[in-house]
């Protein structure tokens, strides 16, 4: 009937096959008179009406079964394209969107699967469908709003959605879409709220950024994470991350303003407002929910909401058994994050094979990698995988020579995948066989635990230890290319100085971040801006400080000369073969995280091609190709595991505020060397690094490659996690920057503001003033 093209929200109780699920639930929500944007639903008989009136569905089928899916999308594209909605239908949608506002309103137009299998109504037809279709932001005016609504229908037709129809055997025939018409919310913040935590009902779990919540839903930047009792629907846990990129109003992404990165998204009354906003949303939809909200004119609203996976209690399946003894010590800064099941795949991968050349075992805890502290008996097929290192090794120039062209021409090929069966055939031939090429070559470098060489250790006695750490920077192994490791610094001193262009440096190091073996996280070279950003940091460049450090660097030779001449030949020997060995091993890092940075595109594009987005993230590798070449079975796996991530990623630190005290020491087993005194500053983050004010004391939970940006503006370095020779402690070494390395809980026992005297030779952080005193005293 012409009276069901278009509905208006709110007016009208209607089915999923009539207006998808995301229209149906929108329906309901709005009739529970919960803050909907206000809209209409162009049904799934009005997208039937134009196909039947402009006889394109014969049209349509007859291209999906002769062409090549992308070839299917552009000529059903263009036949969409040519033919304009009949008057009976477009002056409906017209008078809807007449009634909305002005002649320029802006709206929303998004396509919602709405299956017809016969006339029986599907319950969740975006299930079937695997993913979204269509979106299109700030449509302005009647003409863009038809055109709009006839772009939601042929994006029915894309590509990636034949190919999933194809995959899993649904028949185009019934293929049908509805389309959501909403009033745009000028967001001021947005995200998405879990109205009962994953595993446990007593809690809600927001997401917040600062701009529209598609920052959020895509993965593009670390949100503000807070968890909330929903009895008292206080905060129990929040962490206020560092927003580096905002969704703007027409779809796109940018740089977030730097005064907005750091600032907590949201107050405490504005969190209550939202969990009693989600408890509403729950008792409407009569399950829980993950919506996606937005922070306007003062109150939330309602975007999409979408049923969460039944909560069932779910093991990471991935641990290892307790009765070892393990450390994250070195391999806790090379992969700090909670890793995704996928990462975990990867890099299971990676560390197999060099723990059959190194005798080393790796297990995931919680979602982190550790590594055994337990000796490991010298197997035969250990002895195998050294002599097979040695082989390896000669491969090792060539290796990374090779690997920018290498990773940019597959990159460029995963990107030009248009469908599943390219993406296999390109992973089968050429990504997986060079990633295990990369893992021998990292096996055959070695992977460096970080801790102090004994060549060290005898400097140490000979001349202490400040001047043992001296002797130890400015080191350039001949042969070796050392800005592997401090490229990532130098390299933007010379950007900012404008002697490097931002393509040239992305060009070297774009793939290098604190992140840079997560292939859920993106790299510097995916986000807008970044090297302007970080270039611009207030505070002295690391050329300046490398300047610097060579007159200590002299000064500690030449003491070492006149106390032990005898000595120095020896020693100058052992320290350069440590030198050539450590540069040796960061280069290979350096390129093997280039390769992860293959394997990350590969995983994203095949979320696209599958219309499975993130949720490829929670598969393993091996997994991925099963459901690229048409096996779903894995799909169901990947609930649990999503779970349980974002279970490990929720957990609070432990708070340490109950043994703070004036005087308190922070031990460390060691440091870089040095002395400083100044006004803490905690970030848990990177992206946090806009917080960090020249001269203050860095308080990181673990720092790495990617963490070196910031070093330069701090007076010194304290992490949780790390060893005294691993590649951040090499570069803060050089910078002359002072780092208390493994200092366990420093995080949660010092507070931003707090006034703190630090000895990283013998790795003390002694606490001054407390924050919450006043930094004078009185008379």
């Amino acid at each position: 009937m012409a009276g069901e093209w278009v509905v208006p929200l709110g007016g009208a109780r209607v089915r999923p096959d009539v207006a998808g699920a995301t229209g149906a639930s929108l329906e309901r929500l709005t009739e529970a008179g919960l803050p909907v944007p206000t809209g209409f639903l162009v049904t799934s008989g009005a997208y039937w009406r134009y196909v039947d009136g402009a006889e394109l569905q014969p049209r349509i089928l007859r291209a999906v079964a002769a062409l090549d899916p992308e070839e299917a999308e552009r000529r059903i594209a263009a036949l969409f394209a040519a033919h304009d909605l009949p008057d009976d239908l477009a002056g409906q949608i017209r008078w809807a969107y007449a009634d909305l506002g002005a002649q320029d309103h802006a709206v929303a137009v998004r396509a919602a699967s709405a299956w017809d299998l016969g006339g029986a109504p599907i319950e969740r037809p975006e299930a079937l469908q695997g993913g979204r279709l269509a979106t299109l932001l700030d449509v302005r005016g009647e003409a863009a709003v038809l055109a709009a609504v006839r772009d939601a229908w042929a994006s029915l037709w894309s590509a990636r959605a034949i190919d999933f129809r194809n995959h899993r055997r649904i028949d185009h025939e019934f293929a049908a879409v509805g389309v959501v018409v909403q009033s745009m919310v000028a967001a001021e913040a947005g995200g998405t709220l879990c109205t009962s935590a994953p595993g446990d009902a007593a809690h809600a779990v927001v997401h917040a950024v600062w701009g529209g919540g598609a920052a959020v839903v895509e993965r593009r930047t670390i949100p503000d994470v807070l968890v909330l009792d929903r009895r008292s629907r206080r905060i129990v846990a929040r962490r206020v991350a560092a927003k580096s990129v905002r969704a703007l109003p027409d779809g796109t992404f940018g740089p977030q303003p730097a005064e907005l990165r750091t600032r907590p998204v949201l107050t405490p009354g504005q969190a209550a407002e939202l969990a009693r906003f989600g408890d509403r949303v729950e008792q409407a939809a009569g399950r829980p929910m993950r919506v996606e909200w937005a922070w306007a004119d003062d109150h939330p609203y309602l975007i999409r909401a979408r049923p969460m996976d039944e909560h069932r209690a779910a093991g990471d399946g991935d641990g290892r058994p307790g009765d070892r003894a393990w450390s994250r010590g070195g391999i806790g800064e090379a992969v700090p994050d909670v890793m995704t099941p996928c990462t975990w795949s990867l890099v299971r991968t990676l560390l197999d094979t060099v723990g059959a050349a190194s005798g080393r075992r790796y297990g995931n805890l919680g979602g982190h990698l550790y590594t055994s502290l337990d000796p490991e008996p010298r197997a035969p097929a250990h002895l195998v995988g050294a002599a097979r290192a040695r082989l390896d090794r000669r491969r090792i120039p060539g290796f990374l020579a090779s690997a920018p062209d290498h990773c940019d021409n597959l990159r460029r090929r995963v990107r030009a995948a248009g469908e599943p069966r390219k993406l296999v055939r390109l992973w089968n031939r050429e990504i997986r066989p060079y990633f295990l090429e990369a893992c021998r070559v990292a096996a055959a470098a070695g992977l460096d635990d970080g801790e102090a060489p004994d060549v060290f250790r005898r400097l140490e006695r000979l001349v202490g230890t400040d001047d043992a750490n001296a002797v130890f920077a400015g080191l350039r192994a001949a042969g070796k290319d050392p800005f592997a490791v401090f490229g990532p610094v130098t390299g933007l001193a010379r950007a900012a100085r404008g002697d490097l262009a931002e393509d040239g440096y992305l060009r070297r190091w774009g793939h290098r971040s604190a992140h840079e073996f997560e292939v859920a996280m993106p790299r510097p070279a995916e986000e807008p801006g970044w090297v302007a950003r970080w270039s611009g940091a207030p505070g002295p460049d690391a050329l300046d400080l490398l300047a610097e450090r060579r007159a200590a660097v002299r000064e500690a030779w030449l003491l070492l000369r006149a106390r032990h001449p005898h000595r120095v030949t020896a020693l100058r020997r052992g320290i350069g073969a440590w030198a050539e060995g450590f540069h040796l091993r960061a280069a290979v890092r350096s390129e093997v995280a280039r390769v992860f940075g293959v394997l990350r595109a590969f995983v994203l594009r095949a979320g696209e091609v599958t219309a499975l987005g993130d949720a490829v993230f929670f598969l393993t590798a091996e997994e991925i190709v099963e459901v690229l070449g048409g096996d779903g079975t894995a799909l169901r796996r990947g609930t649990g595991r999503r779970r349980a991530y974002e279970r490990y990623r929720m957990t609070p630190d432990p708070q340490g505020a109950n043994v703070r005290a004036d005087g308190m020491v922070i031990m460390s087993a060691t440091g870089t060397g040095g002395t400083a005194e100044g006004v803490v500053r905690v970030l848990h983050a990177v992206e946090e690094g806009d917080a960090l004010r020249p001269g203050e004391i860095l308080v990181a939970p673990v720092a790495n490659v990617g963490w070196t940006p910031l070093f330069p503006r701090a007076a010194a370095v304290v992490t949780n996690v790390g060893a005294p020779f691993s590649e951040a402690a090499v570069v803060a070494r050089e910078l002359g920057v002072p780092a208390v390395v493994g200092a366990e809980s420093a995080t949660t026992l010092l507070r931003t503001g707090d006034r703190v005297r630090l000895d990283a030779a013998r790795g003390l952080v002694r606490l001054v003033t407390p924050v919450d005193r006043p930094l004078t005293t009185a008379p």
